[in-house]
């Protein structure tokens, strides 16, 4: 695709500066489709550790470079502003749905203790950093472990296709000049012995 005219980009600041995440979401997602990345999905990533698959990273998108049918992550979006909110939901002192002012005041200063001191060294951008990788590591071992298996399909293709070479030929013996004589004469070579009573 070919660059957004200056125009698009007014109109693409704008939408970024909206108040609601949908909006920034859809905003960006042009962006990146103008400059020819495309939208993955799922638009989360897994974190592994020890092996093992231990979290799940939410993104605001995840983006291709060559497909959107492409398992391969090249770039993550993060709406900053939605992971901090998301982040404050987690501290919650009371069932209510305004909670009293002593229990609000409880709540902020909990919120304030897990809230980073600088936004852009969050340590979610560290973890969806380190699931992209992962996630790409993931991707070539898996395209470097089909290449090799249709190598090796191939191959066996390739020797069963294999000619064959040819059988030698059988070899036959000589008649005997015996079998001749008696298929000639077969009445000089055999005596009809007569039947004998053997019931007295």
């Amino acid at each position: 695709m070919s660059p957004m005219t200056e125009e698009a980009k007014q109109a693409v600041r704008g939408v970024l500066r909206s108040w609601s995440d949908a909006v920034r979401a859809v905003g960006v997602h042009e962006l990146l489709e103008a400059y020819g990345l495309f939208y993955c999905r799922p638009r989360w990533l897994d974190f592994y550790f020890n092996g093992r698959d231990v979290a799940t990273i939410e993104t605001q998108g995840i983006f291709s470079c060559s497909s959107p049918d492409d398992a391969t992550a090249n770039l993550a979006f993060l709406d900053l502003q939605v992971i901090a909110a998301t982040r404050d939901k987690t501290i919650k002192c009371s069932s209510r749905k305004i909670p009293s002012p002593p229990v609000a005041r409880l709540e902020n200063k909990r919120r304030r203790r897990i809230r980073p001191p600088k936004e852009m060294e969050d340590p979610y951008i560290a973890a969806t950093l380190i699931a992209l990788a992962q996630r790409q590591r993931r991707h070539a071992q898996n395209a470097s472990a089909q290449s090799a298996n249709t190598e090796t399909s191939r191959e066996a293709t390739d020797t069963c296709a294999a000619p064959l070479e040819p059988l030698p030929p059988v070899r036959t013996l000589p008649p005997s000049s015996g079998t001749d004589s008696i298929s000639e004469n077969p009445a000089a070579y055999f005596k009809v012995i007569p039947r004998f009573n053997v019931s007295g």
